[in-house]
């Protein structure tokens, strides 16, 4: 069983496709009719578990008109499920434990903005074997359909390009020996 398929073994199955559209939609409002459509869930169980989403406060409901529409509340309980939710997430924390692994990796960074199929990375160390990371990086995509760019580079040559200014896009850490 795959790490990405714990999620499916452990939540009812309509609640997480309904979970899902919502994530991967986090700004757009829903009529239940749609979210039924998309998720191929019947729309008196999508109309129970978005009652249940609502009472939960994970789904906001707006009423207009004489129609209501849902949307992905903003807050802790959401950001925490996201993290578990979203597949990116999930496929860039397999990434990470198989970058690891590698000798003489440090740290990972995550750098410029995420994409639904894609990230970009700096993987920092001594004498990295680039040959295994590409190999990686290969595997993540065919597995997964999820590119990972990774760039290899030791300490110096990072701080070395950071003070320059070369990648001043948003960073994140995603992993630190």
């Amino acid at each position: 069983m795959q790490s990405t398929d714990i999620l499916e073994k452990l939540i009812d199955p309509k609640i997480l496709k309904i979970l899902r559209v919502f994530f991967e939609n986090d700004k757009r409002p829903f009529y239940i009719r749609e979210i039924a459509k998309l998720t191929k869930v019947p729309i008196a169980s999508t109309f129970r578990t978005i009652q249940q989403l609502t009472e939960l406060k994970l789904i906001d409901q707006q009423s207009l008109a004489k129609f209501k529409v849902y949307r992905l509340a903003d807050n802790e309980k959401t950001r925490f499920l996201g993290q578990l939710i979203k597949k990116q997430k999930q496929i860039l924390q397999i990434f990470i434990s198989r970058i690891k692994k590698i000798e003489g990796v440090e740290q990972v960074i995550l750098y410029g903005k995420e994409e639904k199929n894609r990230a970009s990375v700096f993987v920092i160390g001594p004498n990295l074997n680039t040959g295994r990371i590409k190999t990686i990086c290969t595997n993540m995509l065919e597995e997964f359909k999820y590119n990972i760019n990774a760039l290899p580079m030791n300490i110096e040559q990072y701080t070395q390009m950071s003070s320059m200014g070369l990648h001043p896009e948003k960073k994140r850490n995603l992993y630190k020996k």
